[in-house]
């Protein structure tokens, strides 16, 4: 019976393979084009991976059946945990279109690139940010104005390995295949956006003389197939952090043979080029004020401009924030819940994305969500929801009960709710954030209540409320600085890396100045992120 092999078709498409007997229906993916996420690296925890199974699989056990909960059916199962027995039918969920911010706010240096050739009528050069959830692709003329002609993005296909870098690096310490299955997809994903944006431009890839990449440190380690463990493990050195220029042969994108490819510098294993790009893109290393850059993700990067020093952090805020870890989270896909309003008659009104019907609450909606709750005494400062008794019925309506646990419904037509384990993951996320900007500057001795500005970067920051933000204390209580939603800055200081010498020399330059502060050696974390778990109110 182990030397079994059983038929598995992947629907729609119909792809068929052969696996082993008991080959989980997780790993018959990774042998195929198709992709699912699997946030818990299989672990049987996240719920993402659900998938409609039909032929012979083992039962679900126990902790299954509390993941699925009331998406309980038949035929739906965790694909991490299916283990296929002989031939089977799975029918993937239906490719949600991803939605990232592309763009961010930009200071514009001198248009001076370093490649230029001025016997060629027509050169291109290629900026690239590869974050952990996301990929993001521009294409820039590179002849005479460095204008940006298009711009293109995609879910991080990594993503199916886990949804967060340590996961990641531990796959792929696992073994040398991990490390060059990490690396492949990423490559893979990059060259179908480029050739998505030639086609769209009507451009010959061979124009192509120079790629500018920004990303975390994880991720440029794990392109250049480089085993990133080092970067989990104390003293958390990595094994390169400055600019360098690499080739086709080490990187095989798709462009002319002789493109130059610039992986733009790091500063630490927590603080990747993605940082340091979006600090030359909003010229924040020059800004007089005292001030402030948060890049909120997975992984809370935290940069603070006083008195002429430039200190730089970082705290593990993990994946809630981005709609993971959530029971009906996910991420921003069309249908996601991206904002939410509760009226004083006990109405909710929703806003999704491309506004189709509710499939589940992304990052923005989240925090949202959780602030009206907190206006509205749903949930108290603790995070612990209010007794149906202690409240007016108009709202009260909206609780109920799962898995023990009490519960808001947000949308009842899919059955989308927001649970009482949620609510602690988001103060989890917001304290491990609000702790480290409270220690950097306890450090620098200088009054968070005199920060003039606050740079709020990335995806999920793009798309914040203002006031939300607040009430849940993303940021200390004490900071009342002028916020500022600068989108994707990395890209945007990867691409004037392209098209100035300038900024190319302001990263390495910055790269020098910038001083890391490592708070996994800081005493007093633990204490200030207790202290920042409960809400403003």
């Amino acid at each position: 019976m182990t030397n079994k092999l059983c038929k598995v078709t992947f629907l729609p498409g119909r792809t068929v393979l052969e696996v082993p007997y008991k080959t989980t229906i997780m790993e018959a993916t990774f042998k195929t084009d198709l992709s699912l996420e699997s946030l818990c690296n299989g672990k049987g925890i996240c719920g993402k991976c659900l998938v409609n199974v039909s032929g012979e699989v083992n039962e679900p056990n126990d902790q299954e059946h509390k993941v699925l909960g009331k998406q309980k059916r038949d035929n739906l199962r965790l694909a991490c945990k299916t283990e296929i027995l002989g031939d089977v039918e799975v029918t993937l969920p239906n490719a949600e279109k991803y939605h990232t911010v592309q763009n961010g706010q930009v200071h514009e240096y001198p248009f001076d690139p370093m490649i230029l050739y001025p016997d060629l009528e027509k050169t291109y050069g290629i900026a690239i940010d590869i974050g952990t959830t996301s990929i993001v692709v521009s294409l820039v003329e590179l002849n005479h104005t460095g204008a940006e002609l298009s711009t293109s993005s995609c879910l991080n296909p990594q993503t199916k390995f886990g949804g967060d870098v340590v996961t990641r690096i531990s796959i792929a310490h696992e073994k040398p295949e991990n490390t060059k299955e990490l690396r492949a997809c990423v490559i893979e994903a990059i060259n179908e956006l480029i050739k998505k944006m030639c086609v769209q431009q009507n451009i010959d890839a061979e124009e192509i003389r120079h790629i500018s990449i920004a990303g975390n440190t994880t991720m440029l380690h794990l392109l250049m197939g480089i085993d990133p463990i080092s970067l989990a493990q104390a003293p958390y050195t990595p094994v390169f952090v400055d600019y360098r220029e690499v080739s086709l042969e080490d990187i095989a994108l798709h462009c002319h043979p002789k493109t130059v490819i610039s992986l733009l510098p790091c500063l630490s294993a927590f603080i990747g080029a993605d940082i340091l790009a979006g600090l030359i893109a909003i010229d924040f290393h020059r800004t007089k004020e005292p001030s402030l850059f948060i890049d909120v993700g997975t992984n809370g990067e935290i940069v603070a401009n006083v008195r002429g020093k430039l200190v730089a952090t970082s705290s593990a805020a993990g994946p809630a924030l981005e709609g993971m870890n959530i029971h009906c989270g996910c991420r921003a896909v069309t249908g996601a819940v991206s904002g939410f309003h509760l009226t004083d008659k006990g109405e909710i009104r929703l806003e999704t994305i491309e506004d189709a019907p509710a499939v589940g609450i992304c990052g923005s909606g989240l925090v949202e969500i959780v602030a009206d709750l907190l206006n509205w005494k749903i949930i108290d400062a603790s995070g612990r929801f209010s007794k149906p008794d202690e409240l007016p019925e108009n709202l009260s309506c909206h609780l109920t009960e799962f898995g023990n646990q009490p519960a808001f419904i947000i949308y009842p037509e899919s059955d989308i709710i927001l649970t009482q384990k949620d609510i602690r993951q988001v103060q989890l996320a917001k304290a491990a954030i609000a702790a480290a900007v409270k220690i950097l500057f306890e450090r620098l001795e200088f009054e968070l209540s005199m920060v003039e500005h606050v740079y709020i970067a990335g995806a999920f920051g793009y798309h914040l409320d203002q006031e939300a933000v607040k009430t849940i204390g993303l940021i200390p209580a004490e900071l009342k600085a002028k916020m500022h939603f600068v989108g994707n800055t990395s890209k945007e200081g990867a691409r004037l890396c392209l098209t100035s010498k300038k900024a190319l020399e302001e990263i390495q330059k910055l790269q020098k100045d910038l001083i890391p502060l490592e708070l996994s050696y800081a005493p007093e974390f633990m204490n200030s992120f207790i202290g920042q778990m409960n809400f403003f109110v």
